[in-house]
């Protein structure tokens, strides 16, 4: 049983949303800048340059199709980064629009790597760190009505993972809190091998909340925390962004790759 709730706190100092040029950044920007919003934090954009689009590059044989003629181009360094450059504008003009409408402060910084490990070596202890799925066929990206925040989110689910672990509590906190600012319900998914963990970790959970003066409107148990079962419960429940308690962010890299292959929304990573 959980004791002594109140003194779970949850400190930020920035809100990281790590993207690529094959990330579809609309939930992940909301979700960041609404965290950013209720924890009073910063809220940073990285833009990550795929370095293997540059090795590419370099190839002696690297084409492209053009998507008017459907000719293959030679590609050369030049032409990727500055590709680079206009997608890195792009963002920093999303991050800046997202920033302004919830009046929070801003930066977009610019690594070059693979995105969840320079993700996971740029974000501190106390960040939190927002990354999703890779999606090559998306282009789109939704803008809000005048007035409407929260356009990919509103009236749609924030989900939470909770294992009974402080993390999972923290995790807890900043979904609930994250729920408040974009109008969403929450959804709490536990793992648990039978109906009496299930119970149990579902009366701490709900001991959380209510230390905050919150509550869940669902509360599904699964048998397992892998992100394939996660991700069903998740996709259930109508989730748009899912709160996993990673724990330390040593050795993450495999894991949090797995977990982006599988899970659809966009995942905010909890220490």
């Amino acid at each position: 049983m959980a004791t002594d709730r109140r003194r779970v706190e949850v400190k930020v100092r920035r809100v990281v949303v790590a993207l690529d040029t094959a990330s579809a950044p609309s939930e992940a920007l909301e979700a960041a800048a609404g965290l950013a919003r209720g924890l009073g934090a910063e809220l940073v954009g990285l833009f990550v340059e795929d370095q293997r689009l540059l090795r590419f590059a370099e190839l002696p044989f690297a084409q492209e199709l053009g998507g008017a003629t459907a000719r293959a181009h030679p590609v050369n360094t030049a032409d990727i980064e500055r590709a680079l450059k206009a997608h890195a504008d792009r963002l920093r003009r999303l991050l800046s629009e997202a920033a302004r409408s919830l009046d929070v402060p801003w930066t977009l910084a610019v690594a070059r790597g693979q995105v969840v490990q320079a993700a996971l070596e740029f974000a501190g202890i106390e960040d939190l760190l927002v990354m999703a799925r890779a999606r090559y066929l998306s282009v789109t990206v939704a803008r809000p009505q005048a007035g409407q925040q929260f356009p990919s989110l509103r009236a749609r689910t924030v989900a939470a993972l909770f294992d009974g672990s402080p993390a999972a509590e923290r995790a807890l906190i900043v979904a609930h809190t994250l729920a408040q600012v974009a109008g969403c319900e929450l959804a709490v998914i536990i793992p648990a091998a039978g109906p009496e963990l299930f119970r149990a970790r579902r009366i701490d959970a709900a001991e959380v909340l209510a230390s905050r003066g919150g509550s869940a409107a669902a509360y599904v148990m699964v048998p397992g925390a892998d992100p394939a079962t996660v991700e069903r419960a998740a996709r259930a429940q109508r989730a748009r962004v899912l709160l996993w308690p990673g724990g330390g962010r040593e050795g993450a890299g495999k894991a949090v790759a797995a977990l982006l292959a599988d899970v659809s929304c966009p995942v905010v990573m909890i220490g």
